[in-house]
């Protein structure tokens, strides 16, 4: 079952939100687990000791240190950094189709950026920036009209 770990400064009325919706969902905050403060790093190896899923709207450092753990050949736990200009409720919804649809083994090793989702009558159109080897499992596609991949973008 996914778990998801959330970077310390991200928005809390998601994950309450998140757990409204779904209380079997297991969410821990940073701060929770007596990571206050530490460096970027050290939660990266948290998240992949404890194999959650890391949450973020840090678009600067997370992904390099990420990208670092890469290069030098270690495991990195998935990463879904998520825009703050995203409507709240469509954050929410995404987190709980992440965890209705996907398992953090086919996740891993990826960050994965939500860029931003648009809605239509019957349509949502999701986009996700991610490194290349990537393939978005089938269920998630099927649950939005459009995925928008890499470049594509924006």
């Amino acid at each position: 079952m996914i778990r998801f770990l959330v970077d310390e400064n991200f928005n809390n009325h998601i994950i309450r939100g998140v757990k409204l919706r779904n209380s079997k969902i297991d969410i821990l905050r940073v701060q929770d687990v007596g990571l206050s403060g530490e460096d970027d790093p050290i939660v990266l190896e948290f998240a992949m000791k404890e194999n959650l899923i890391l949450l973020t709207h840090d678009v600067e450092t997370i992904p390099r240190f990420a990208y670092e753990r890469i290069i030098a050949g270690k495991e990195m736990p998935a990463i879904f950094i998520i825009k703050q200009d995203i409507l709240i409720s469509q954050v929410i919804e995404n987190i709980l189709l992440i965890f209705e649809c996907c398992n953090e083994d086919e996740l891993k090793n990826n960050i994965l950026k939500i860029e931003f989702i648009s809605q239509q009558p019957n349509i949502t159109t999701l986009c996700l920036r991610f490194n290349n080897n990537f393939e978005i499992p089938s269920k998630f596609i099927n649950s939005f009209g459009t995925v928008i991949k890499g470049s594509n973008c924006g």
